[in-house]
């Protein structure tokens, strides 16, 4: 966000040549939009107003509280505390174990309950875990496309998972749908280090969500 104001949304490249990736935005009175980004060393500067301002003098809206994500969290620990599981998902390597055990939607929001364990003698410092839909195939002809996802809320930090010690969480992302030939990924990543883990979800797995009701 600009500094000091709640409507107005500042983007800038990180580093040039950046694959193609993905922007969603949850304004505050509960609309999604979704954005593709790719890298334009000539792109001019683009101003994109996704509402316009009643006022006609359209005076900055500075912070007041967003009931929508107040809603996605209070929604995140409801899935978080609900006791049904899924089985199944999950992934093993290096003593890393990732899992998803549970995935449930209301409105436009999908909630996914990930187990992250720690089995070896060794802390996991976590980099990153990163969300997107890929290709469940890559030929060596042509690049794979990775659409990645990023969560609109989390319900805990885990930079840091202890040895022999696992953690429980739920990550809100934006509704979607697995395309024909592809996979939605799970992928966690140590930092400084090499025990990398991901995980594989297919269209199929979606059909079993869970409905969260009303709060």
């Amino acid at each position: 966000k600009a500094k000091g104001v709640e409507n107005v949304l500042f983007l800038k490249a990180g580093r040039q040549n950046f694959p193609q990736t993905n922007l969603t935005v949850v304004t505050a009175d509960g609309k999604l939009y979704g954005f593709v980004l790719n890298f334009d060393e000539l792109c001019p500067t683009l101003n994109l107003t996704v509402q316009k301002v009643a006022d006609d003098d359209k005076e900055v809206l500075f912070s007041s509280l967003n009931e929508n994500q107040k809603e996605i969290e209070q929604y995140s620990q409801l899935a978080l505390s609900r006791k049904k599981k899924i089985t199944g998902l999950k992934t093993n390597r290096f003593s890393i174990e990732l899992k998803v055990t549970g995935i449930f939607i209301h409105q436009d929001v999908m909630y996914f309950r990930v187990l992250v364990s720690n089995n070896s003698r060794i802390n996991y410092e976590t980099d990153q875990l990163r969300f997107f839909i890929r290709d469940q195939k890559k030929s060596k002809r042509t690049a794979s496309q990775e659409i990645e996802t990023t969560p609109l809320f989390r319900t805990a930090d885990f930079s840091k998972i202890r040895d022999d010690s696992e953690v429980l969480l739920v990550f809100a992302i934006p509704k979607f749908t697995i395309p024909e030939k592809k996979h939605f990924t799970l992928q966690l990543n140590e930092k400084n280090g090499g025990r990398h883990v991901e995980l594989n979800i297919k269209n199929s797995d979606l059909t079993n969500l869970e409905i969260l009701t009303s709060l």
